[in-house]
């Protein structure tokens, strides 16, 4: 079995297609079961007991001792995210639960580089890295937060959502995951309800082996012996119902949106949206979709598989347990279009001067990247961006990268865009430029005018589907 993948396969972001992709059945994908409501996002550094409800990160030294001011990197296959070690040595990430890599990018004077790749297991973790003299990181174990024996209410003030546990009866166990994702001028808040063939007191037992195999595998130990249950392959947690609140400007593209997010074009020919209510400016809807019938799922569910189907086939009995709200949408997840315009001055890569005034002037639309040479999906989308930055030419528009890290990184930005055919000009970020920047994912992708204005909500995350189609509404909203 391979535990590493079925502790951390669940959404994917930022935000990200992959983060949300489909798994044959009828909404959403497969993952690991939240042992109880997320808190408020955080990415502080600073840890409390609450903590736990996210992806946290000790680094301590060879003594045990916590070490503050440690950059640590959170990556899924789309985005990625920075957070600094506080004073008690921790670094929080409250993100959506998938398959993350984290890496050490700087540690204070006195310690040197850790070049390890962690990988990271399920939510409600805490992995320890211990900083050593000769440069050497090693993983000192996992503990994960007490999973719920049985969800009989689940309040999720961050998407609007509150359930009242509607099948006391079955004899399986369920599970819930909720994120909040900020996402081209809308946020988007997904519930997902899952069934896990697996009998309520069975499952602390199975979640606390699948913590130890996951660290004894991470380890090089011995795994455990795993209980008997019938979690013996990738199939284990299977999806039920997914519910998207939509907050703010999306106007007619709800279904684009989604779909964006989970398998874009392929998701919103298979998939559609019954709206089921209003919020204040929150539309809520349930997404539909073809459960496909797979002899795989049936084998694995074995006398779980008829109850699932029966669940399945009747949606109205969990959204009659649902009730909605408005969505507490914590300040992270908000982005206000700034007033003043985005006029800097920095470098290009070489150390050439240049004002942002004069890049801008001459265009309609100037299309702004941040990223960074060591976030691999900043880098996994350059071959598309270099063939947008063609294309938008001829719509009198261009496409300009920043580099986050090309003050001490422009050899290597150079090299790596030189690799992915990036002709387009690229600038070197600055600290003058975080207020206007400030997304909290690379990349980031921002929409300017020939003032430097902003003009539409910025995208976080390496979601290319969506670039051609803010840029086309920028073009339209600018003849009305």
């Amino acid at each position: 079995m391979n535990t590493k993948k079925a502790l951390t396969g669940l959404l994917v972001l930022l935000l990200c297609a992959s983060m949300l992709g489909g798994c044959g059945n009828k909404n959403g994908t497969p993952a690991a079961p939240e042992a109880a409501p997320a808190a408020d996002a955080r990415n502080s550094g600073v840890a409390g007991e609450e903590t736990a409800d996210g992806y946290r990160f000790l680094v301590t030294d060879g003594n045990g001792n916590p070490v503050p001011g440690v950059s640590v990197q959170l990556c899924s296959d789309t985005e990625c995210k920075l957070c600094t070690t506080g004073a008690d040595g921790i670094a929080a990430f409250d993100d959506p639960e998938g398959k993350y890599t984290a890496h050490i990018l700087k540690v204070p004077d006195g310690f040197a580089s850790d070049n390890t790749e962690y990988e990271v297991p399920e939510k409600f973790s805490t992995v320890t890295i211990v900083l050593q003299s000769d440069g050497s990181g090693s993983s000192d174990g996992v503990s994960a937060g007490q999973p719920a024996n049985l969800l009989t209410e689940s309040d999720h003030p961050e998407v609007g959502i509150s359930m009242d546990f509607p099948y006391a009866d079955k004899k399986g166990s369920f599970a819930i995951s909720a994120v909040s994702l900020a996402v081209s001028g809308a946020t988007v808040g997904i519930f997902l309800y899952y069934y896990l063939p697996l009998e309520p007191e069975k499952y602390p037992e199975y979640a606390d082996y699948m913590t130890n195999a996951s660290a004894a595998e991470e380890n090089g130990g011995e795994i455990p012996e795993a209980p008997e249950t019938r979690y013996e392959n990738d199939e284990m947690i299977s999806p039920l119902f997914t519910v998207c609140a939509l907050t703010g400007d999306y106007g007619d593209d709800a279904m684009s949106l989604i779909s964006d997010m989970f398998d874009g074009e392929d998701y919103e020919k298979t998939h559609t949206l019954r709206k089921l209510d209003t919020k204040g400016d929150t539309d809520f809807f349930l997404i539909e979709g073809k459960a496909e019938e797979t002899p795989k799922l049936k084998e694995t569910m074995a006398d779980f598989y008829d109850e699932y189907q029966e669940i399945l086939a009747d949606p109205d009995t969990f959204l009659s347990a649902l009730t909605f709200s408005e969505p507490e949408i914590t300040e992270e997840k908000k982005f206000r279009i700034p007033d003043t315009p985005f006029l800097f001055e920095t470098t290009d890569l070489d150390g050439n001067p240049v004002k942002l005034e004069d890049i801008f002037k001459d265009h309609k639309v100037t299309v702004v990247n941040l990223w960074a040479t060591w976030c691999p999906p900043c880098r996994g989308e350059l071959p598309e961006l270099a063939e947008y930055a063609k294309e938008w030419e001829k719509l009198d528009c261009q496409l300009i990268g920043i580099c986050h890290d090309g003050y001490e990184e422009a050899k290597e930005a150079k090299e790596i865009l030189k690799q992915n055919g990036c002709e387009y000009l690229n600038l070197v970020y600055t600290d003058e430029m975080e207020a206007m920047l400030e997304t909290g994912s690379f990349p980031s992708t921002f929409f300017f005018d020939s003032k430097g204005n902003m003009i539409a909500a910025p995208i976080a995350g390496a979601l290319v589907n969506r670039y051609p189609k803010v840029l086309e509404k920028c073009l339209a909203d600018m003849e009305q």
